[in-house]
């Protein structure tokens, strides 16, 4: 099973892929005529539902639960609420723990449907995500989505095989937008997931943990160059299916933030050369680069430097590469080996 990103005992790459990467663009995210229906299931408005017929949840409603979500109400049960399986050996302990839980979350409950239903198109998009994405790639199946409510974990996504299928699923009160009055309130929430909690950003995170959860395997990006062309390959992919139109916004970027980049591309790339830290394979060496947050922070940086510069650094490389050599998608997929790629993309950073 994939969780978010392979960097999940680092707490911040775990938010969001949070987060990650990558969202908005309701424009270019719009159902269309190549979308294929998708199958998309809810945990939390099953246990809305369950609850609101008498306040609790029972212990044969948590079997039923069961039958119905298989492995995705286990991950979201132990790993994602972290109810401790040990403590709760039988149906009759966790239907005492799912009720607290549906108590504790009813107004919220009501603010999700509330603020859902000003997205009616929202399940549209997300198919036709999966479906561009699965024309660019074809050996990749259309997964089945599932929602579920995770009281803020940092956990706001993850990709899994279960039934048979590939899935994904998201964490609905994390894409609230920054409206949503919780979020100023939480002392644990961090700030800078005000990048990446648009409600529109959805179905370009999803895609992007899934093209993750294919794809990172951990084995071949051991230097930063190789781990650059990675996260290069799935901005690209996120561009290939969402289009080149507000962009940035999918990589939890503000327009500011974009021309900065833009403006000082030669100099960023200078950085990583005078830094010695494009070809080292000591990962603390280069995960600052990586890190979500609102700056990215270190000796010979800008101050006002977004963050996350090496996926920057890696999707122009790879738009580079891409244009250079005329690859597919397919091809470029196959392609691992960050150094080889950055020779055969030419790429020469505007300065």
């Amino acid at each position: 099973m994939t969780i978010q990103s392979k960097y999940k005992i680092r707490i911040l790459n775990n938010v969001i892929l949070l987060i990650t990467g990558l969202f908005l663009g309701m424009t270019s995210c719009t159902q269309k005529e190549t979308s294929v229906p998708i199958k998309q299931h809810s945990l939390y408005q099953r246990i809305k539902q369950l609850g609101d017929n008498d306040g609790k949840i029972s212990p044969n409603e948590i079997d039923s639960i069961r039958q119905d979500f298989g492995r995705v109400f286990e991950i979201w049960f132990n790993e994602i609420m972290r109810y401790p399986e040990i403590a709760l050996p039988n149906d009759s302990l966790k239907a005492e723990v799912l009720t607290m839980h549906y108590r504790k979350n009813k107004m919220i409950y009501s603010a999700i449907e509330s603020h859902y239903k000003s997205y009616p198109n929202l399940n549209g998009d997300i198919g036709a995500a999966f479906s561009k994405l699965s024309l660019l790639l074809p050996n990749l199946p259309i997964p089945v989505v599932y929602d579920y409510i995770s009281e803020f974990s940092n956990t706001t996504t993850f990709s899994d095989t279960a039934f048979g299928n590939e899935i994904v699923a998201y964490s609905v009160e994390c894409f609230l937008n920054d409206t949503f009055a919780l979020y100023k309130v939480l002392n644990d929430y961090p700030e800078f997931m005000g990048r990446y909690n648009a409600t529109e950003l959805i179905p370009s995170t999803l895609v992007l943990n899934y093209l993750k959860s294919h794809y990172d395997t951990g084995r071949t990006n051991t230097k930063m160059v190789d781990e650059m062309f990675l996260s290069g390959k799935m901005w690209y992919t996120l561009e290939q299916v969402f289009g080149e139109k507000n962009l940035f916004k999918h990589f939890g970027y503000t327009n500011d933030d974009w021309i900065f980049l833009n403006q000082n591309e030669g100099q960023i790339w200078h950085h990583y050369i005078i830094s010695e830290s494009l070809f080292s394979s000591d990962f603390n060496d280069y995960i600052r680069y990586f890190n979500f947050g609102n700056k990215t922070f270190g000796s010979g940086i800008h101050e006002d430097c977004p963050p996350r510069i090496g996926f920057y650094s890696g999707y122009k490389m790879v738009k580079s590469l891409m244009d250079n050599k005329n690859l597919s998608m397919a091809q470029l997929w196959t392609m691992t080996d960050g150094a080889a790629a950055l020779r055969q993309s030419g790429y020469k950073p505007r300065r």
